[in-house]
């Protein structure tokens, strides 16, 4: 949750691009993640899912960051946070050289 207000800043700057699209995967419960939301207003694509499902990602830790180009084609499976700065420079970057670029978190 701490990278949250990082990426919902990214989430609204690329709202109109259509050649961006940014998803939020959660692995808190389904009650858990249920509950935020009935508290907070949700932007962006917000997905829930359990965390044993990630297992064939080799996602041991989290935030995780992936980028994939618009074939769906992974271009990075540890991006830098989006707290830090780094990673709209990344998009920035791919954005100069393809049409579209989906952004997982």
């Amino acid at each position: 949750m701490k990278e949250k207000p990082a990426y919902e800043i990214l989430v609204k700057k690329y709202a109109d691009n259509e050649n961006i699209a940014m998803l939020s995967v959660s692995i808190d419960t389904k009650k858990v993640w249920q509950n935020y939301y009935t508290k907070e207003t949700p932007i962006g694509l917000q997905l829930q899912i359990d965390k044993s499902e990630l297992a064939a990602y080799q996602v041991v830790s989290i935030p995780r960051i992936f980028v994939f180009d618009k074939e769906q084609k992974i271009v990075d499976v540890f991006a830098p946070r989006p707290s830090s700065g780094e990673l709209e420079e990344l998009l920035t970057s791919i954005y100069r050289r393809l049409s579209r670029i989906r952004f997982y978190f």
